[in-house]
């Protein structure tokens, strides 16, 4: 008789806990697949939301929170030098560098009749307008979509590089409509000095010192992809005002501007020394990345370049309910896939060997006619396994149904949680100074997320499970099995 037949007959001898065991493997298998099928749609999901940032991040200056005040104020820091930003800009995840700066303490002249934007009854004032100075002409605004040109044009090369007495500039569609600005419009604006300047570096009082006119030429106009999304409504406000006043300029306008300041100082005090204006500093850094998914790895190679102090900062905060969310689950579901292998190792072993112990006559005959112990082994091993991939292909079948069904009401039901429970944050925002929440594509809603969520059962998967179901199968036969091998025929038959 074959082998295949015996395994046939013994089976359905023994049909009974031969349905115990195909049993017992479907729940076991069938846990431990919905706890995996659940922790791939986690990575998934989290993929997803990776791929939904933005690929930009730049560093930033912190101190531990907890660190005391007078411990800060006592260290001597290291500033990042721009020979280091340009050293990280060459890191393989990097494709672009921009950085910028802003300035301030422009101001419209007294005939002027120059309006400024307005939102949601928050005013503007003097200090909203900005002019934000580029060295690039795919500057980060334009290129990660926070602004589009919609009239006009952008800087040429040669623009960002030739010095001239009018400064070309790119303002906001509202800004234009409330002062009727075309493209080809010139307005004024003043860089004005106050107080009264000391050789020591004092300056004493706020009375007006010079007043300096600029001429501004319009090249391009401007819209906001979107408002702006920030903690609550008078952040957001004031974000959307802050970037619907800002003027785009070259960089070499704060050159001249700075200039022109210091030769007015010149003609007032004598004592006044001309220094060269700086052209390495930035108030808005920005490195452009391949792809979204290079973030975390950037963040490692970036971070063991920088001082102490200084972080590398993406947007990834922005999904922290979700993260949240997602890492309370994949912790869940891994913790029940190591439990329930150890448990299916206990309890199949005591099944198998309680199946055994039946056959122990059996097994007796077979060594008393001489059949090879390895014979009598592989058969009982094939036994198990066969009625193990039956229990393992349902439990696929089932696992997949169930996994479906659950894994995406488990991830939101967590988020939802992870929403309510979060804390407000009391974090002040400075939409000026901070260079990636303008970016931020927003707290993600539940509906978002389910958009997100991924099952993915491909044939690799399956492989895997199929195969490590059938090793735990095993290593919860052999000791059963080698032992009822090694037992005397005579003592069993006697």
């Amino acid at each position: 008789m074959s082998m295949l037949s015996k395994i046939w007959i013994s089976l359905k001898r023994n049909f009974g806990k031969s349905l115990l065991f195909f049993i017992m493997t479907l729940i076991l298998g069938s846990v431990v697949f919905v706890a995996i099928i659940i922790s791939q749609a986690v990575t998934n999901t989290e993929m997803n939301l990776r791929r939904n940032l933005p690929p930009i991040t730049t560093i930033e200056f912190r101190f531990p929170l907890d660190m005391p005040i007078e411990v800060v104020m006592g260290l001597e820091l290291e500033d990042v030098t721009l020979d280091l930003v340009r050293e990280i800009g060459q890191l393989p995840y990097v494709i672009g560098m921009d950085y910028s700066f802003h300035r301030f303490g422009w101001e419209v002249p007294p005939n002027s009749e120059l309006q400024l934007a307005q939102r949601g009854g928050f005013t503007a004032n003097i200090s909203s307008i900005t002019t934000q100075h580029l060295r690039r002409t795919d500057f980060v605004d334009l290129n990660q979509g926070l602004i589009r040109i919609v009239d006009g044009r952008n800087f040429t090369n040669e623009e960002m590089l030739t010095l001239g007495d009018v400064f070309p500039v790119l303002i906001s569609n509202e800004l234009a409509d409330l002062n009727n600005f075309t493209v080809g419009s010139t307005f004024i604006l003043d860089s004005v000095i106050r107080g009264d300047f000391h050789p020591d570096g004092s300056i004493w009082g706020i009375e007006e010192t010079a007043r300096l006119h600029f001429d501004f030429q319009v090249i391009g106009i401007f819209e906001l992809a979107s408002e702006i999304i920030a903690g609550n409504e008078w952040e957001s406000n004031f974000s959307t005002i802050t970037l619907l006043n800002r003027l785009y300029t070259p960089a070499w306008v704060d050159q001249v501007a700075s200039m022109e300041i210091q030769l007015a100082l010149y003609e007032i005090y004598d004592w006044w020394e001309i220094s060269e204006p700086s052209v390495d500093g930035w108030s808005q850094l920005v490195f452009l990345l391949n792809d979204p998914l290079d973030l975390p790895a950037f963040e490692v190679a970036a971070g063991a370049m920088l001082p102490e102090f200084w972080e590398v900062v993406t947007l990834s905060d922005t999904f922290a309910p979700m993260t949240g969310a997602m890492q309370s689950i994949n912790w869940i579901a891994e913790q029940i896939v190591y439990f329930v292998i150890i448990l299916a190792v206990v309890v199949l072993t005591l099944l198998i060997a309680l199946m055994l112990h039946g056959r122990r006559h059996e097994v007796g005959i077979y060594l008393a006619l001489g059949e090879k112990r390895w014979k009598i082994v592989t058969q009982m091993m094939l036994e198990v396994v066969v009625n193990a991939i039956f229990g393992v292909v349902i439990a696929i079948l089932l696992g997949n149904i169930l996994a479906r069904n659950f894994s995406e009401q488990l991830l939101l039901d967590e988020l939802a949680h992870q929403i309510e429970s979060r804390p407000i944050q009391e974090e002040s925002f400075n939409p000026v100074w901070d260079s990636l929440h303008w970016f931020s594509p927003g707290v993600i809603s539940l509906e978002e997320a389910e958009k997100l969520h991924e099952i993915v059962i491909d044939m690799e998967l399956i492989a895997i499970f199929l195969g490590g179901s059938l090793l735990v199968v095993i290593v919860s036969s052999v000791v059963p099995i080698v032992y009822l091998t090694k037992i005397s025929p005579k003592k069993v038959l006697l």
